[in-house]
Formats: C-alpha cells, structure tokens, sequence
C-alpha cells in the first residue's frame, strides 16, 4: 500500500523542503526551510484559552508553537496569524476540540472541520495533541486553507480566511464573527511579541 503524501511519517524534524514534508518531489531543487515540528507541536498542544478571547501565559507559548508550525509548513506570516486568530474563535486553540453543530454534525480540531462537509475530519482528533496538530495543519492546508488566508495585513488573512475558508454566519466581511476573529489578530500579536 502506498503511502500517502499527507501521512504523518512524511513530517520529520530537520531542513525540509515544505513540499518535501508533503511527500511531494519532482527531482526539483526548492529552497530550504526548518521544520522542528515536534518541539513546536507540543508547545501548540498546550495552549488554552482564558475564554475572554486572549491567550493565557500558557496559551502564549501555544500561539507561539502554532505560528512556528504554520510558518514552517508553509504559511506566511500575516497567513498563520490569521489562521490562528480564526482557531481561537472556532476552538479557543483546543487541538482535541470536537462539537455537534445544531444540524447534528460534528466538528474537530482547532479550526472545527465540520463531518458534514468533510467527512474524514473525525481521523483529526485522536487523543494525541501533538500528531492531531500535524495531521489538521496538513488537512488545513490540504483542503484549500492556506489559499483563503490571503492578504497583505494579518486582519486582512483573518477576514479572509474567515469569509473564504470558514463561512459560518457572520464570517463575511462586516459580519459579527469576521469582526471577532480580525479583533483575535491583536491577541496573537500581543502573544508573539510583535505590535499591532
């Protein structure tokens, strides 16, 4: 049986290239990126959420973990920020997350893939953090979320991602929970040691 280019074997801690982490390679020199995905990995898995919407000290060091594994599978910078100030509002960053939405369907992980419309997204939370972050960054990006973080600002990549990717009630540009994931955007920052 072959293996799958998505696979977690694919997702080894040294210099990588991002496709090459993807079990993707045409022959093709491609620049090359860290990829320390374990350390930063752990750290993501343990943020949490105070419920106010800003990352507690723990949390921190969870953004900061979840950023570097964004960035080093491929995201830009004003990208990973966005998608993680949508994960703060879909799951308060909880990687283990699993929610019934009011049509009866389940949702998982940190950006609450919905059964209903992906199917497999059970498979992405398993009961260990640290290789669900890999499999949901990897199924992110997989099923077009890296392409909805678009934008030359991380509110921009926010509002984005949140019409384009999330498209609940309320993510469209104005609407009530696109203003709440762009407004996450300063808690990340604020967690990362940059300014706004």
């Amino acid at each position: 049986m072959a293996t799958s280019r998505w696979a977690l074997s694919n997702w080894k801690p040294g210099t990588v290239t991002v496709l090459q982490a993807a079990g993707i390679n045409w022959g093709i020199k491609y620049p090359k990126v860290t990829a320390t995905l374990p350390d930063q990995v752990q750290q993501a898995s343990n943020a949490q959420s105070t419920g106010s919407g800003t990352p507690s000290t723990k949390g921190a060091t969870g953004v900061k973990g979840l950023y570097n594994a964004l960035t080093s599978a491929g995201a830009s910078h004003n990208a990973a920020i966005g998608m993680i100030a949508n994960a703060m509002a879909e799951s308060t960053l909880n990687v283990e997350s699993a929610h019934m939405d009011t049509n009866g369907f389940m949702s998982y992980g940190l950006w609450q893939f919905n059964a209903n419309s992906y199917p497999d997204a059970s498979s992405l939370v398993t009961g260990n953090a640290s290789k669900d972050l890999i499999a949901q960054i990897q199924y992110l990006f997989k099923v077009g979320g890296l392409s909805a973080a678009t934008g030359s600002t991380p509110q921009q990549a926010a509002s984005n991602f949140a019409a384009q990717f999330e498209r609940c009630q309320g993510c469209q540009a104005g609407g009530s929970q696109n203003n709440i994931r762009v407004g996450n955007v300063a808690a990340v920052l604020q967690a990362l040691g940059l300014s706004g």
